[in-house]
């Protein structure tokens, strides 16, 4: 094989070809902030949707997900992280909840962190919180929201506000954390780290535990399921008002068609025939 046929084989399994995913529509994290209309919608879907995936995307996302490793690991390891733990070697079989901890204390290794997992019974609601860290100065607990960003996308925000996603995201985490485990929360904490370099970065904090937004959100959601549940689809709210606002998601057709009503009664009717 020769080096131009190598590199036309990179090129077309790494750059070209894309892998396919599956994705339904759920009340988590990455959702945030929640369209009722997608969820009931994505409950009318037989099977998962199927999303293709390129190299570049799955490559920025690797990237987030090392930077986030990188960053617990060196909270871990100052001694400020809380969470869950665990140490790499299994036959220590240390497992630990909700501490703040750094040392295995059977083999004396660094443990591991485990992202803390918060749930809301009743809406349904299911995420992944980054961290929630000691932070001295305010003799508290912050909970901290991490994304990756280009630098260029961080020097323009310099003055601005985070996304609005990111600021429901860390709000249903920081409000979740404080209620179940009864972890008193100083404030929250957004952190965008550039990349490829790690600086510029920005972070903002807001002081309490977010319930506002929690709340509002929780209560969008559960108008939807109300709505569904009374046999009234057309009323359960969409947040897209324009087309602009579709962005990926899947249903962007159906809630910009002219006919969406007569599109969302008729998936209706199909889905509450088979229940």
């Amino acid at each position: 094989m020769s080096k131009t046929d190598i590199h036309s084989f990179l090129t077309r399994t790494l750059f070209r070809d894309e892998i396919e995913t599956e994705w339904t529509p759920r009340f988590r994290g990455s959702s945030l902030p929640v369209c009722p209309r997608q969820l009931m919608l994505g409950k009318f879907m037989d099977k998962p949707l199927k999303k293709k995936l390129p190299f570049v995307a799955d490559y920025h996302m690797s990237v987030g997900h090392a930077i986030h490793d990188l960053v617990q690991k060196r909270w871990a390891r100052q001694g400020i992280l809380w969470g869950d733990w665990k140490c790499r070697r299994l036959e220590c079989g240390v497992f630990a909840k909700n501490k703040i901890m750094t040392r295995c204390p059977v083999c004396n290794d660094y443990l591991l962190y485990q992202e803390k997992v918060v749930h809301d019974e009743e809406s349904g609601f299911n995420g992944h919180c980054d961290g929630v860290v000691w932070v001295e100065e305010l003799k508290g607990f912050v909970v901290c929201e991490l994304k990756t960003r280009n630098s260029n996308i961080i020097k323009k925000f310099s003055n601005e506000r985070p996304y609005e996603s990111d600021r429901y995201q860390l709000a249903m985490y920081s409000y979740l954390i404080e209620r179940d485990f009864w972890l008193p929360i100083a404030g929250r904490m957004i952190v965008w780290i550039g990349k490829p370099r790690p600086e510029p970065f920005l972070e903002w904090f807001y002081p309490g535990n977010g319930k506002k937004l929690y709340d509002e959100q929780v209560r969008l959601k559960m108008q939807g399921d109300k709505m569904l549940a009374e046999k009234k689809p057309l009323e359960v709210y969409g947040r897209c008002k324009e087309p602009e606002d579709v962005g990926s998601c899947p249903f962007g057709g159906i809630c910009m068609s002219p006919k969406k009503d007569d599109l969302i009664m008729d998936m209706w009717q199909q889905w509450n025939n088979k229940i």
